[in-house]
C-alpha cells in the first residue's frame, strides 16, 4: 500500500478543513462531527475518540478551541505540513467569511429571508453543541464519580451562575482528589 507524504497529508488536512470550517458559523464545536467523519470514516487518518479527545485539548487553552484542535489534529497526522495545512484550513474559511459579512451586512440584515436563515443557523448550531455535549457525556461517563461531578458542574454554571474559571478548576480539582483517592480513575 503507498503511504502518503506528509505534505501530500497536509494538504488533504487543509481541504477537510476549508469544508468543515466553511459551516462553522458559530463557532468549532459545530465543525466536530464533520471533523469526525472526514478524519475517521473518509480518510482514516484518527479515530473519532482520538479527535474528541483533541478537541478536549484545544477547548482547554487559550485561543480559538478550533485553530487550538487543528493544531493538534494536524501535528498529530502529519507534523509541521499537518499544522500548516489545518491551520490554513481554519483562517481561510473565517476570514472570507468576516469579509463578506462586512462588505455586505449593511444591505442584507433587513431583508427578512437572510434572518430566517441565520435564525435557522442559529438553532442548528444549539442542536449540534448538544450533540457533541451529548457525545462527550457518553465517552466520559464511565464511572459514577465522573457523572457526579459533570452534574454538579452543569448544576454550578446552569442554576447557581457560578463563574465558568471556578467550574473549571473546581471540577479539575475534584478530579485530581477522586483519582488520588478513589479505587478507579475518573476522566472528565
Amino acid at each position: 500500500m503507498k503511504t502518503q507524504s506528509n505534505i501530500h497529508k497536509g494538504i488533504i488536512l487543509s481541504w477537510i478543513y476549508i469544508k468543515c470550517m466553511a459551516f462553522a458559523f458559530t463557532g468549532g464545536n459545530v465543525t466536530l462531527p464533520l471533523l469526525q467523519k472526514e478524519l475517521d470514516e473518509k480518510y482514516h487518518f484518527m479515530d473519532k475518540e482520538d479527535v474528541l479527545t483533541y478537541f478536549a485539548l484545544g477547548q482547554i487553552l487559550p485561543g480559538t478551541i478550533s485553530l487550538n484542535t487543528s493544531i493538534f489534529i494536524g501535528y498529530k497526522i502529519a507534523g509541521i505540513a499537518g499544522v500548516i495545512g489545518t491551520s490554513i484550513g481554519v483562517i481561510f474559511p473565517a476570514f472570507f467569511m468576516m469579509l463578506f459579512v462586512t462588505i455586505f451586512f449593511q444591505q442584507i440584515k433587513n431583508i427578512k429571508h437572510i434572518e430566517n436563515a441565520i435564525e435557522g443557523i442559529r438553532v442548528a448550531s444549539v442542536a449540534i453543541i448538544f450533540y457533541n455535549a451529548f457525545n462527550i457525556f457518553k465517552s466520559n461517563s464511565k464511572t459514577k464519580k465522573s457523572i457526579l461531578i459533570m452534574i454538579i458542574a452543569f448544576l454550578m454554571t446552569a442554576v447557581f451562575n457560578v463563574n465558568i474559571v471556578i467550574v473549571i478548576l473546581t471540577s479539575g480539582i475534584l478530579n485530581v482528589l477522586s483519582q488520588k483517592f478513589g479505587k478507579d480513575k475518573v476522566a472528565i
